[in-house]
């Protein structure tokens, strides 16, 4: 719920299992907050659907509308304040980084070779052993 809390399949699967469970209070929360998801994408079949869901749920919980409204408004995605990439861009180069300077006659860093690694003589023995329990086919 927290990568897309307005993902309407989303929560109308949890709406199917609080419903299940009996929770009249988060039955009437979910109805409240797909009613409003509904009227925004401007599905009004489904919006009214919820919307008598929602009715019906917050009658048995005893909940007011005030408080449907909080929990809805509790749910939905808040707006993030953001700033432009380019703009953080400049700010940071704006700061001055200090470079360092490479000389022209500067030397390559040598490479160094790989060699070859040798096992333990733990690992050599049991090696070894799995060899000897390995029958040979012919």
């Amino acid at each position: 719920m927290r990568r897309a809390p307005t993902h309407a399949p989303t929560l109308e699967k949890l709406l199917d299992f609080v419903l299940g469970a009996g929770d009249d209070r988060r039955t009437a929360e979910l109805a409240a907050q797909l009613e409003h998801i509904h009227a925004q994408r401007g599905d009004v079949r489904s919006s009214e659907r919820f919307g008598e869901l929602r009715r019906r749920f917050q009658r048995a919980a005893g909940l007011t509308d005030d408080e449907i409204a909080a929990a809805v408004a509790a749910a939905m995605p808040q707006p993030v304040e953001t700033e432009p990439v380019e703009e953080a861009a400049t700010a940071i180069s704006a700061e001055g980084v200090e470079e360092f300077p490479v000389e022209a006659g500067a030397e390559p860093a040598a490479e160094v070779a790989a060699q070859p690694v040798q096992a333990s003589p733990v690992a050599q023995d049991a090696a070894a052993g799995v060899q000897e329990d390995v029958p040979k086919l012919r």
